[in-house]
């Protein structure tokens, strides 16, 4: 139980700052995730490829 907590949490947080340092970057190429709980969320359960799927959804 508490593994899972920690994996949630750990993971929340890896969306949060992977999405707040994109929007930081992306400012400047007129890029921008939204920040809420589904771009949040994908990042942080999949990492990269959640990335990279948000990135191509972006793009198009």
């Amino acid at each position: 139980m508490l593994k899972a907590i920690k994996f949630t949490l750990q993971s929340v947080l890896i969306g949060v700052v992977s999405v707040l340092l994109f929007n930081f970057i992306g400012q400047f190429f007129h890029l921008q995730l939204p920040f809420n709980i589904l771009s949040v969320g994908l990042i942080g359960f999949f990492h990269l490829p959640g990335f990279l799927v948000l990135l191509i959804i972006l793009i198009l």
